[in-house]
């Protein structure tokens, strides 16, 4: 009876997180993932988030890759996009923590997260990762479709964003630009920021 009861706790722990998660989900599909109102979160709450995206947005077998084997073109949009959005935030928030962050650890309890864990423990496992995620983007640049995932209904639906390829590199490039400047490497630094400022267009620059 005891192991049920356990059981039973833990099933009950484990939908009232998806339920938190998912609700999380749709609130930052309407606003749109936009990174200004994204960083208020706290980091390890932001890891979380865009985790989850990619769970539900990007098939298994996908997830399972090595980043090395990933075909873009065979990942649906918006599970590509959820990709961009979680690489894309780590290498930014490895370098803005360094920079400018506080190490403070995680101080409140939430359900699927471990206690006592600084935002850099989160983050550096990830790094390289992400680093050739994007460096891949840079190579195969692709228009991408900001996610919905409206689990609840209870937000209105908003119309389907496409996202310009020359936005996607050019994003990707300042990112691994500002990861070079980091590791000072220079020459490399500069051609990031060179490749992102030739890719820049202020008419359609609006979407992260």
């Amino acid at each position: 009876k005891a192991s049920s009861h356990i059981s039973n706790t833990e099933g009950a722990v484990r939908q009232y997180s998806n339920t938190l998660w998912n609700l999380a989900t749709e609130t930052a599909s309407f606003v749109g993932w936009k990174h200004e109102i994204l960083k208020e979160i706290p980091t390890p709450v932001r890891q979380k988030l865009l985790s989850y995206l990619v769970k539900v947005t990007v098939p298994a077998e996908v997830r399972a890759q090595d980043i090395s084997q990933l075909n873009l073109a065979e990942i649906p949009k918006q599970g590509l996009t959820a990709l961009f959005l979680y690489h894309r935030w780590i290498c930014s928030a490895f370098v803005h923590l360094h920079f400018y962050g506080k190490q403070s650890k995680q101080d409140f309890e939430v359900p699927g997260f471990v206690p006592n864990i600084s935002a850099l423990q989160l983050i550096e496992p990830e790094l390289s990762h992400s680093m050739e995620f994007l460096q891949k983007v840079t190579q195969n640049p692709t228009e991408l479709v900001m996610p919905q995932v409206f689990a609840f209904n209870k937000l209105p639906r908003t119309e389907e964003v496409v996202i310009p390829a020359k936005v996607v590199a050019a994003q990707a490039h300042f990112d691994l630009g500002e990861l070079f400047f980091y590791y000072s490497t220079y020459t490399e630094a500069y051609t990031s920021f060179k490749e992102a400022a030739n890719l820049y267009d202020p008419s359609i620059a609006n979407f992260f």
